[in-house]
């Protein structure tokens, strides 16, 4: 059994369920829905995403182009699969049915576009031009400090890579250190354990007892003038 998404540029085949076909007269319908789809394949898009014919045009293309190139380099071939899912993904996007207002909004702000689409398989291609570096690094991360390696197996024998920045204040944890450090990492090293200080000691002075605090004297003086 074979499925068709409702257009109108399709026409309508009631189901029989008194008709049975051979796999063979199977294979050859859903090959004359395919070439089908593929004739309609601009009204199809149009009708779901909204896009005008010669956009579509550029895209398909840009699509076939880019496709060659991830297919014509070995490097690259890892990223077949994940390009056809993404186009395929962008083919068959429809927005939600009996969404309200906002939710339409949602869906129109996250949907994929051809130049979204066509930026990631741009993205892919470029990225057989990117140089690996022998090198490690300490970077700052959201939740604190980690080690970046910019080339493959570089932090394997190191167990400690990363560190909360609240870990490092309360001394609960060291800074992560490459296994062999460069005067480009003891750069770095210096960097965060200045930050951790101020932070170490801003958490000091909230956290102080008010019986331990010391009276401001140049207060106390303009106060008593």
């Amino acid at each position: 059994m074979v499925f068709f998404r409702k257009s109108i540029h399709i026409g309508v085949q009631t189901y029989n369920a008194e008709e049975f076909i051979t796999a063979e007269e199977l294979g050859k319908r859903i090959s004359e829905a395919r070439a089908m789809k593929h004739r309609l394949r601009f009204d199809l898009m149009r009708e779901t995403n909204r896009i005008d014919k010669e956009e579509l045009e550029l895209f398909e293309y840009k699509l076939a182009k880019y496709m060659y190139e991830l297919k014509a380099h070995a490097k690259l071939n890892r990223h077949i699969a994940k390009a056809e899912a993404l186009v395929t993904k962008f083919r068959n996007q429809k927005p939600p049915e009996n969404a309200t207002n906002e939710q339409g909004k949602e869906w129109e702000r996250k949907k994929l576009t051809t130049k979204k689409v066509l930026a990631v398989l741009r993205r892919y291609i470029t990225s057989q031009n990117v140089v690996s570096r022998e090198e490690v690094a300490l970077v700052k991360s959201s939740y604190g400090f980690k080690l970046k390696q910019y080339a493959p197996r570089l932090l394997d024998k190191v167990p400690h890579k990363a560190a909360g920045i609240n870990d490092l204040v309360l001394g609960r944890a060291v800074l992560p250190m490459p296994e062999f450090p460069t005067e480009k990492n003891m750069r770095q090293i210096r960097a965060a354990e200045k930050l951790i200080g101020r932070k170490r000691r801003q958490y000091e002075v909230q956290n102080q007892q008010f019986a331990d605090m010391k009276p401001d004297t140049r207060l106390t003086e303009y106060l008593t003038a």
